[in-house]
């Protein structure tokens, strides 16, 4: 296998002692762990710019077009992704200490809704449903029964996407006897659409800028992204995370966005800090050899997306990293990347995930 460790040679973030100046300190004591300083000065970026913005908007003080398509820019190009992928996992790692947990309710309940979120909802989601289905038959958000290079298919995908989110979430809840997340969710959603309402109301133009355009964007950012990473499964082992989930390696997407790429990892270990995910995908990359994973060199998930929707498979098989030094042919890795992608004729063979963790 010397020559996979060659080819290995993984780029990404990898944790680093730093010392911290005296504002970092100070900051630092509203943080279980000092290397989540960079999502509290994402979160002070975004309350200094994005919140008074809106405000601004909202309150009709000052609206223009010309405002509102500045406050998109930078609200999409500057602070979307790193944005939603920091939501992604305080949701798996709480980030502030007990003592100031009072402070993530700002969070759910006005950075949420400004990025197309609706309060309580990403957690349940994610967490609760998502995590304990692993793109099973059941998972809402499965890739499973859709023919996943098919534009077609990742319409439908896309357009059913936030039904499963807000109004599925709520019904999958409670037959689990999640009682207390199903208050959660319906609670926000019912405070969502009153505001946004009630904003529409008196000022439909600050409401479609505020909420309806970032809302739009949430979805389908997040079907595009949950589709690329459970795009490659593999029909005859579903329930294997490796099988069913892919890794994106060396980008400046994972650089942007904290390790996002790692999708195998994060399922294998939900609860490992962002920054260690790259070490330990290189620690462990001969279980992910065994497995026969999906790993892709250079490519982030939306190029990864493009590439199917246009069915470019030779770029995508050129870029498809052979751990296991298996001297597969480039027409051999097309043959394997199809097939992982074609859409499930049954129930994948499981109901409820019962995930292969290695």
């Amino acid at each position: 296998m010397d020559g996979a460790t060659i080819r290995l040679r993984v780029t990404d973030p990898t944790p680093r002692e730093r010392p911290l100046g005296g504002l970092s300190r100070a900051a630092a004591r509203l943080l279980r762990e000092s290397r989540d300083l960079s999502f509290l000065w994402l979160t002070v970026a975004i309350s200094a710019t994005i919140v008074p913005l809106a405000v601004l908007m909202v309150s009709d003080v000052w609206f223009s077009w010309w405002l509102a398509a500045a406050y998109l820019v930078l609200l999409i190009g500057g602070f979307y992704l790193p944005m939603l992928i920091m939501v992604h996992l305080v949701a798996h790692r709480p980030l502030f200490r007990p003592r100031y947990a009072f402070l993530r309710h700002y969070l759910n309940w006005v950075l949420h809704p400004l990025f197309g979120l609706f309060p309580n909802a990403f957690f349940a989601h994610h967490i609760a449903m998502h995590h304990a289905e692993n793109n099973s038959a059941v998972d809402l958000s499965s890739t499973l029964h859709y023919q996943r290079d098919s534009l077609f298919d990742f319409v439908r995908y896309a357009v059913s996407f936030p039904i499963h989110v807000y109004f599925h979430l709520p019904v999958y809840l409670w037959r689990r006897k999640r009682f207390r997340l199903v208050r959660a969710v319906v609670g926000g959603q019912l405070a969502y659409v009153t505001v946004v309402a009630g904003v529409a109301w008196f000022h439909w133009q600050a409401a479609l800028v505020v909420f309806g355009i970032p809302l739009v964007f949430a979805m389908a950012g997040f079907s595009c992204t949950n589709w690329t990473e459970h795009a490659f499964v593999d029909e005859a082992a579903p329930q294997n995370i490796y099988r069913s989930a892919i890794v994106c390696i060396n980008t400046i997407y994972n650089r942007v966005g904290f390790n996002d790429g790692y999708h195998v990892g994060h399922h294998l270990k939900p609860n490992l800090h962002w920054s260690e995910l790259a070490e330990d995908f290189r620690a462990n990359w001969v279980q992910y050899a065994s497995e026969d994973a999906i790993v892709f060199r250079g490519l982030d998930y939306y190029r990864v997306w493009f590439l199917l929707m246009t069915k470019q498979y030779r770029a995508l098989a050129r870029r498809c990293v052979d751990l296991a030094d298996r001297g597969r042919s480039e027409e051999e890795t097309i043959a394997l990347l199809r097939r992982r992608a074609a859409r499930f004729a049954g129930n994948g063979g499981i109901e409820s995930a019962t995930a292969v963790r290695g």
